[in-house]
């Protein structure tokens, strides 16, 4: 409940900004992203028996939609969002409980919804195409996700938006992307054992995006 009325208060400057804006403006954003860890091994099998040798980062699906309030007196919009993606990697290791032991490799996935707030800068702005640098506070909510899944945890985003108008009213970009956890996303109780660490992701991502007014 604290970490809700905490995002709530940080929420409150933006929606502030948001009611003296000019009309909003909506983006829907497809992409993928491959997810690393800062710490290896990390495994959602509790077996005592399995012993991991290596983990490979997964391309996996990421999708964000937002609106953003931008200001005809500020180069700097907030934006807020909801997005959709999977964390995950390929697992290999082997099991002692067989003899003669038998390896395996197996693919250890999560699915997030995620809330995005944060801020848009232009940087640089022409009639053919803008430059633009998004910085957000992101929390995200496993679906369906093992117990040694953190009900809420959270990250860092940041997007530079090459951005290309198509009419008045419609721009498509590029965005690549990087996305980082400032939390873990495992439980403590899980993270005991000497051969699995602290869940912490980090994401390079491209995403191909559409935005409207």
């Amino acid at each position: 409940m604290k970490h809700i009325t905490a995002f709530a208060f940080f929420l409150l400057p933006f929606l502030t900004v948001a009611a003296q804006s000019v009309k909003p403006e909506f983006r829907i954003a497809l992409g993928v992203q491959q997810t690393s860890l800062y710490s290896e091994p990390f495994y959602s099998n509790e077996a005592a028996t399995v012993t991991i040798t290596g983990q490979k980062a997964l391309i996996l699906p990421d999708i964000m939609t937002s609106v953003k309030f931008p200001s005809k007196q500020s180069a700097v919009a907030p934006f807020l969002g909801l997005g959709f993606n999977r964390k995950g990697t390929e697992v290999s290791g082997f099991d002692i409980s067989y003899d003669p032991l038998q390896s395996f490799k197996k693919k250890a996935i999560a699915s997030y919804l995620s809330v995005f707030v944060g801020a848009e800068w232009t940087v640089l702005k022409h009639r053919e195409g803008s430059f633009l640098i998004s910085q957000a506070l992101v929390s995200e909510l496993p679906i369906n996700a093992a117990a040694i899944y953190r009900k809420l945890a959270f990250s860092s985003r940041t997007q530079l938006v090459f951005e290309f108008p198509s009419t008045n009213k419609v721009n498509f970009s590029i965005i690549p992307f990087f996305q980082t956890a400032i939390s873990s996303y495992s439980e403590e109780k899980y993270e005991l054992r000497s051969d699995t660490k602290a869940y912490r992701p980090f994401s390079f991502g491209l995403s191909v995006a559409c935005s409207f007014r």
